[in-house]
């Protein structure tokens, strides 16, 4: 009995299909050498160091309005809700700090799979949550920024509700002074108006 290769006798629609398999396995094996994870473990180390610096200068800018806002001393709706933008900032930016420590631990974690693509995952993840989160933070610090700004150029107001000049209350003869009280006029003798006395009793 004649014996034929296998391939001799498989229909050609098989050996297309047989052979399309066989080039997946062999590109999927080299995008997934060890080889590949020192240079990807380094390059995402990279990643998370320019984050880390960029965030890092978020919170010194939040540091510096939140000085400056607290010197103004306002208290109006719209203070309320810049108030409320600049804490939520606050609170995103120190959630992103975290996420920058715990980002070695997941980078090595991931390598220690020994597969490219799970560190190619962790480094996506981290590199648009770290994107995300600071372009929003840049976004509403200017806001804040805006509004101290021009809270900063606005007249003051003195005890009194006259404007006067920032921490103090003015001098006379000045852009935003008071003017003095007069005293009041010396007693005069009864029937005399304007001169501290009395009208005449008819």
């Amino acid at each position: 009995m004649k014996h034929c290769p296998f391939f001799a006798s498989a229909p050609s629609s098989l050996v297309l299909v047989l052979s399309v398999v066989l080039a997946l396995g062999l590109a999927v094996g080299g995008c997934s050498r060890t080889s590949d994870l020192p240079p990807m473990q380094e390059e995402a180390a990279g990643i998370v160091k320019s984050y880390a610096a960029r965030i890092e200068d978020l919170r010194r800018r939040a540091a510096s309005l939140n000085q400056r806002g607290g010197a103004i001393g306002v208290s109006t709706p719209d203070a309320a809700n810049t108030l409320q933008l600049f804490r939520t900032t606050s609170s995103r930016l120190d959630e992103l700090r975290g996420i920058i420590e715990s980002a070695p631990g997941a980078i090595n974690t991931a390598a220690a799979t020994g597969t490219t693509l799970e560190l190619q995952r962790v480094m996506d993840s981290l590199r648009q949550r770290l994107d995300r989160g600071s372009t929003e933070a840049t976004v509403n610090l200017a806001a804040v920024e805006t509004w101290i700004e021009n809270a900063e150029r606005r007249p003051r107001t003195d005890p009194a509700g006259q404007p006067g000049q920032p921490g103090q209350p003015g001098q006379p003869g000045q852009p935003g002074s008071r003017a003095p009280t007069p005293s009041p006029p010396p007693p005069g003798p009864a029937g005399t108006l304007g001169a501290g006395g009395t009208a005449p009793t008819p």
